[in-house]
């Protein structure tokens, strides 16, 4: 699913949320993600319905790229939504 500190993991879940500290943050809050204060440069990893306990949620620094993709051999579909400019 991700990439973080040059390592790669692999996760299931229904959806996850990508919010910034003064975008979406009632969504992710709702979802059990922080709370952060708009003036902090950071992007928040919030899954929703993960498959395993220890995807939880995540505040990274704002310049982190991060890379999500399904499978190949997903066994679905993947919807993406943007809320903002």
């Amino acid at each position: 699913f991700g990439f973080w500190n040059n390592q790669l993991y692999n996760t299931m879940l229904y959806s996850c949320q990508f919010p910034s500290p003064t975008g979406s943050t009632a969504y992710s809050m709702a979802a059990g993600g922080s709370v952060v204060h708009p003036a902090v440069p950071a992007i928040l990893v919030t899954p929703i319905c993960p498959h395993v306990l220890s995807f939880r949620p995540m505040v990274l620094p704002d310049h982190v790229v991060l890379r999500c993709y399904v499978p190949d051999d997903a066994r679905s579909d993947a919807c993406v939504a943007f809320d903002g400019k």
